[in-house]
């Protein structure tokens, strides 16, 4: 048994110009929009046809057509199973089976690829009829597992934080905790100058480049990319050098003096 779930899949809807040979049609279709499984449905009519062996002048109307599309040695293929119908004498003559040949005499087609589908038509060794063989499987989820978590002794917990640095030594039944590090200052920032032409990344305005800047370094006109001009105070901003750009210095700022 071979079973494929298609979740995601597109329709060409088209027709085909009369005397068109009718599968090498299809395969050029499948093959420019890159169909490689799907379903094909036509409504019209078909003439020098060659159905389940017979050969048939026509013309014959389409009752019913549906065909598969699978891949054959990097090509599209297609199983075709038709109904034709015609009018003889005051009785409508039917036949049905495997299309193999046909012209176009009128046909209107609706193609429905399955896009994350992949199959492969070979011939099997049985039979010898095409039949399909799926490729590019979606993977299989790992079952999930409710084995219990491997238990952690603590010897194993005291040489993991020796390892790391974050006990000190043992002696006797007892730990001697390592000297403490020094504290963290936190990061210093440089102090900096800023010049008119210099760009500022603000966290609320974004990009914008300085115009004007008072002569005590307390505040700064810059003009927003919507050209606004904004005022801003450097007694609550931070501004910290991240490079050049056009020429010019450019500061990020951050809230808040640091």
């Amino acid at each position: 048994m071979i079973v494929a779930e298609s979740t995601r899949s597109r329709r060409l809807v088209g027709r085909l110009d009369r005397g068109a040979d009718l599968l090498q049609q299809l395969r050029e279709i499948c093959r420019t929009y890159r169909v490689h499984a799907g379903e094909v449905r036509a409504a019209g009519a078909l003439e020098d046809i060659v159905l389940g062996g017979r050969r048939l002048e026509g013309p014959y109307d389409v009752v019913s057509f549906h065909a598969t599309v699978g891949d054959q040695a990097d090509a599209p293929a297609l199983q075709l199973s038709v109904t034709l119908g015609r009018a003889r004498d005051e009785s409508r003559e039917l036949v049905g089976g495997h299309l193999t040949a046909a012209r176009v005499v009128s046909l209107e087609f609706v193609i429905e690829a399955f896009d994350d589908v992949t199959l492969v038509r070979t011939a099997d060794a049985a039979s010898g009829q095409l039949g399909w063989v799926e490729v590019d499987k979606p993977k299989e989820k790992p079952a999930p597992t409710f084995d219990a978590p491997a238990r952690t002794s603590w010897s194993d917990v005291m040489a993991a934080s020796e390892r790391r640095g974050d006990v000190g030594r043992v002696e006797g039944n007892r730990v001697v905790p390592p000297a403490p590090e020094p504290a963290d200052e936190g990061p210093s920032h440089p102090e900096v100058h800023v010049q008119a032409g210099d760009y500022i990344d603000h966290p609320k305005f974004g990009r914008c480049q300085v115009e004007r800047v008072d002569s005590d370094q307390e505040f700064v006109s810059a003009r927003l990319r919507n050209q606004r001009l904004i005022r801003l105070s450097l007694d609550v901003l931070t501004l910290i050098p991240a490079g050049q750009e056009d020429g010019h210095n450019l500061f990020r700022a951050v809230a808040g003096k640091q």
